[in-house]
């Protein structure tokens, strides 16, 4: 049998345990950066004789904690970005202290990129073993455990099983001051000759592939790991001839990044007067836009939990928009 520390202030309903595995001396640390959405990016051991160390934890935000010391022979390894676990094994220690306590013995872990990684003490035994039940997540919040010069024992935060993890309550800060960029593209052109004693009526037609563009930066660490959706207005120009600001379009559901190239077409009515020759230009806007904006990330976890935390980033965006109708008389036909 494992030998295993419960913690009581790790929630079971978040992460898929709560138990350390190794001895119970030691002070008790829990470090976890739920908060910010931090997820390890890099981890750092030490050994020494029939124990680990130390045990050091570097998270997406750059925090970093250190259970123990480093003190022996240390071995490093890094995750790749959108790397996550899917085999972890942390081993209690074959030995016990004088004082009749085992330690954190090893730790060992495989990811989804297919590679691995470990680190051993001597004299471990089988029963000492603790495999954790992590199904389709592998992504690890922080650890806890217990610690003095050695590491007693030790957990890894990882995380239940995702149903969908989605950016809401987008608001978009400063967006009144960002100014709108008044250059258009001529996308249709043509004259028109009248020469009769009433009005003609035509229609002015032009065809253009243009793109659209918006991307939300989250740099907390986790949408490496995990595909964040985004429900959120977007920063736009309305079509009217008046307009000079940003105004925000109705809320819908993004990728949180994404690049859309279609054909778009436009049509402008055109009336030449009696006797007249016109030329008539249609235009469109390409209304680019960077901003700050503010939000919460909401995670949904199969389980039915939920939980959501701050973050802030710049969004992108490129819209497209009608322009204007320019006509201009060009003298008799």
């Amino acid at each position: 049998m494992p030998s295993l520390v419960p913690f009581s202030d790790i929630n079971t309903k978040i992460f898929c345990t709560n138990q350390a595995s190794g001895g119970s001396g030691g002070k008790a640390k829990t470090f976890i950066k739920m908060d910010t959405g931090a997820v390890m990016t890099k981890i750092q051991a030490w050994k020494e004789d029939w124990r680990i160390r130390g045990v050091e934890m570097t998270m997406s935000d750059g925090t970093q904690q250190l259970f123990g010391s480093r003190t022996g022979s240390g071995s490093l390894f890094t995750l790749n970005s959108g790397e996550t676990l899917r085999r972890l094994n942390i081993q209690a220690s074959g030995q016990k202290s004088s004082g009749g306590y085992v330690r954190l013995g090893a730790i060992w872990m495989e990811t989804s990129q297919g590679r691995s990684w470990g680190i051993f003490s001597r004299y471990l035994t089988e029963d000492g073993r603790y495999w954790y039940d992590m199904p389709n997540s592998g992504i690890v919040c922080g650890m806890f455990g217990k610690y003095g010069d050695d590491v007693d024992c030790l957990g890894f935060a990882v995380m239940n099983p995702i149903e969908r993890a989605r950016l809401v309550n987008v608001t978009y800060p400063n967006l009144d001051l960002k100014v709108v960029a008044d250059t258009p593209t001529i996308v249709a052109s043509n004259e028109y000759s009248n020469g009769t004693s009433v009005n003609q009526s035509y229609t002015l037609t032009g065809e253009k592939t243009v793109t659209t563009e918006r991307s939300w930066s989250v740099t907390t660490g986790f949408e490496m790991s995990y595909s964040v959706s985004v429900s959120a207005s977007i920063p736009q120009v309305a079509d009217i001839e008046a307009s000079t600001s940003w105004t925000l379009s109705s809320e819908t559901t993004h990728s949180r990044s994404e690049t859309i190239s279609e054909e778009q077409g436009w049509e402008w009515p055109i009336v030449c007067p009696p006797y007249m020759r016109i030329r008539a230009s249609g235009t469109m806007y390409q209304d680019s836009i960077d901003n700050a904006y503010e939000a919460k990330v909401h995670i949904d976890l199969k389980n039915g939990q939920d939980y959501e935390y701050a973050v802030k980033g710049i969004y992108e965006g490129m819209n497209v928009r009608h322009g204007l109708l320019k006509v201009e008389e060009l003298g008799p036909p």
